[in-house]
């Protein structure tokens, strides 16, 4: 497995209206405007205030809750100040708000901890900073990454002009857990906010700064949650949705987590934590459906000590403590020398139990899935695979299934492939996305509504020529090629297209309802473990009871379920 693990980790520019009215926050204007229409300004010389500068502290401030949208769609007020966006299209944007305080210094390996007020307009129009991270994981590579910085945890916020109490839609990016931004700007929402929802983009701590354990941050836990910092991040930007979004137009009553990759492990960690429990009300989950991740304490205790060994701090009296005003930049030389994998942790007290687990329980829950995965995950992830031998592909098949029998059975349905790269990008497609999926989507199922698809189109413009590559889906749901590194043409072109309408729609709609109803050409049927139909997303769509062929059951078979 380890040696698979190495396999796979080497291998919207519209013209802006500036903002000219501030109106102020108790005033009430009566509007009908359609989501696609730009009313005109009342004034035109007023500017965008310039950006407050706010000092971090731990001070838990009680404010009064907000009770309804502010009449200007540009200018919102949260429990902590008053921010003004910026309008395009029919779409207000919303960007680096700050959701919990710069964790830096003494803060940096705490729970999040509350924002301090601010008393001028904070100007919520420039982009955001990634978090600090290592060199980035392959999965993140069509998405470009901005600057980082620790006083990260921001969210970007997209919401159509008009419009109160909408589907709220909270995106989890990419990245293994090492990297990757919510503020990417092929992650821009306006195309889905567009279509009558308000999308949030959530960033988190990466990589050691949100998942490193160590005996002493164990010991210092004193029973609390420990090590999962990045998932508590995200659950305290649930938290500020839930107090926040209705002057941004959402409804707090309607909020659908989705993700991809690591981002839709992220979701599948809130579906087993209770900490999240009513933060939201349906799932998403894109490429990372499994739902069956979560180390060991034992495990990331050891991860954790092979970081220190690399880390300044190695050796030292009080860990945490040097830890707390090390210098960013080596911490993230530590993780480029450490080479360990950060992720979820069985803590015991945030994260207990998988998705997976409970799922096949009967004890995770009613909440609306839909997950899928794309036809060439593994494409992205086969690196040089065409140099490998026969017995070297036999050896990695081996680490995973632990059987010769099913390794040799498995192997023999790839020999219609021609070259050893294409057998190892199917079978990382089988064994880490695909048939996980499904096995998560029969337990799921006996409790939620499941809807599961398969992307198969494969775009003339995709970057690399890698097909329904791994993060593929995400591209069409979001809709921003220009915006995606080395995809060929900045705009869709037909196919392209009508995937993206159509996958754009049945998410939003699946946010709205929690049913992807997509249009009457399109029957997309519940999952069942009785009668099982995944949807095949293309330029037209089919329903099939199997992905896969007879893969999954091999791969079953081989994992003793």
């Amino acid at each position: 497995m380890l040696m698979l693990g190495v396999l796979f980790a080497a291998a919207c520019a519209a013209d802006v209206d500036p903002e000219l009215t501030l109106l102020p926050a108790d005033t009430t204007v009566a509007v009908t405007v359609p989501v696609d229409a730009e009313p005109a300004d009342p004034a035109d010389n007023e500017q965008v205030p310039e950006t407050t500068t706010t000092t971090t502290t731990t001070t838990t401030t009680t404010v009064a809750p907000v009770v309804g949208r502010s009449g200007n769609p540009r200018r919102a007020t949260t429990e902590t100040g008053d921010m003004i966006g910026r309008r395009a299209n029919g779409v207000v944007t919303f960007k680096a708000v700050p959701y919990a305080a710069a964790p830096l210094g003494e803060f940096r390996f705490l729970p999040p901890l509350p924002v301090e007020p601010w008393d001028d307009d904070l100007d919520a129009g420039e982009p955001g900073v990634a978090c600090p991270q290592p060199t980035p994981d392959v999965s993140v590579q069509f998405f470009a990454i901005p600057e980082t910085d620790e006083d990260c945890l921001k969210l970007d916020i997209f919401t159509p002009a008009a419009g109160d109490r909408m589907p709220v839609m909270v995106w989890f990016h990419d990245g293994a857990f090492t990297s990757g931004s919510a503020h990417s700007a092929a992650f821009d929402g306006s195309n889905l906010a567009r279509r009558g929802v308000v999308v949030v983009n959530v960033n988190f701590r990466l990589d050691a700064l949100g998942f490193l354990v160590t005996d002493e941050i164990v010991r210092d836990a004193d029973g609390e949650a420990f090590g999962n910092r990045g998932i508590q991040d995200q659950q305290a930007a649930l938290e500020w949705i839930q107090r926040n979004i209705i002057d941004f137009g959402g409804d707090p009553g309607n909020v659908t987590l989705f993700g991809q990759g690591s981002g839709a492990a992220s979701v599948c960690a809130h579906l087993a934590s209770p900490a999240s429990s009513g933060l939201f009300h349906k799932a998403i989950m894109q490429s990372g459906g499994a739902c069956d991740s979560a180390m060991t304490i034992d495990e990331a205790i050891a991860a954790g000590d092979a970081w220190l060994r690399e880390s300044r701090c190695a050796g030292a009296g009080y860990i945490a403590g040097c830890l707390q005003f090390l210098g960013i930049d080596d911490i993230i030389a530590a993780s480029e020398a450490a080479d360990v994998e950060f992720g979820l942790v069985a803590d015991g007290v945030l994260l207990d139990r998988t998705a997976l687990s409970l799922a096949s329980t009967d004890e995770l829950g009613s909440v609306p899935l839909l997950l899928g995965s794309t036809f060439d995950e593994g494409s992205m992830f086969a690196g040089n695979g065409e140099d490998l031998t026969d017995d070297e592909l036999r050896d990695l098949v081996f680490l995973e299934l632990g059987s010769d029998q099913e390794t040799d059975l498995l192997l023999s349905q790839y020999e219609q492939l021609e070259t050893n790269r294409e057998k190892l990008s199917l079978f990382i497609t089988d064994s880490r996305y695909a048939c996980p999926a499904d096995r998560f989507a029969k337990v799921a199922g006996n409790e939620a509504a499941v809807y599961t698809y398969q992307l198969v189109h494969r775009s003339n413009d995709m970057p690399l020529e890698l097909g329904a590559a791994h993060g593929a889906d995400t591209i069409f749901v979001f809709g921003n090629p220009a915006d995606v590194t080395g995809f060929a043409n900045e705009e869709f072109d037909v196919d392209d297209a009508a995937v993206a309408d159509f996958m754009q729609q049945a998410w939003t709609t699946f946010a709205a309802g929690g049913a992807p109803t997509a249009g009457a050409d399109t029957d997309w049927p519940i999952y069942i473990d009785s009668s099982p139909a995944h949807l095949l997303i293309g330029v037209e769509r089919t329903v099939t009871g199997t992905i896969q062929g007879d893969r999954c059951a091999i791969l079953s078979a081989a994992a003793g379920s």
